[in-house]
């Protein structure tokens, strides 16, 4: 027996608002801050385009008709497209802004990083 799990519709559209809300305050954020520089290779700002990067290459890729199952055929371009996903998860970390809790994760992530990656590697 073959099983397919789909996630539910909702959380898509609960994602698809969250981006947005990210994006708009990601660029209101670049716009009245007074170094964009400075701004954009901060770590966090970082974290933030990581985050919200790979939903605007999937749905380029959805525009012009690619399909990510489609790109299965093109070797390691479905791995990146992969990667990216994953990496979404990051915007977790935005939430430490407003929750002590959520800064203590962030440290504890950063502190264990070399860690994650040999893991990661694995």
């Amino acid at each position: 027996m073959n099983v397919i799990w789909e996630p539910h519709p909702t959380f898509g559209y609960i994602e698809t608002v969250c981006i947005i809300w990210f994006t708009l305050e990601f660029l209101l954020r670049l716009a009245v801050t007074p170094s964009r520089i400075q701004f954009i290779v901060g770590i966090m700002n970082i974290v933030d385009m990581v985050a919200i990067v790979p939903f605007y290459l999937e749905m380029t890729l959805a525009m012009f008709g690619i399909d990510i199952a489609s790109l299965s055929d093109i070797k390691g371009a479905l791995l990146v497209v992969r990667v990216l996903r994953v990496l979404r998860v990051v915007r977790i970390l935005k939430l430490g802004r407003y929750s002590s809790g959520m800064r203590t994760f962030a440290l504890t992530l950063r502190s264990s990083a070399r860690q994650l990656g040999m893991m990661g590697m694995v």
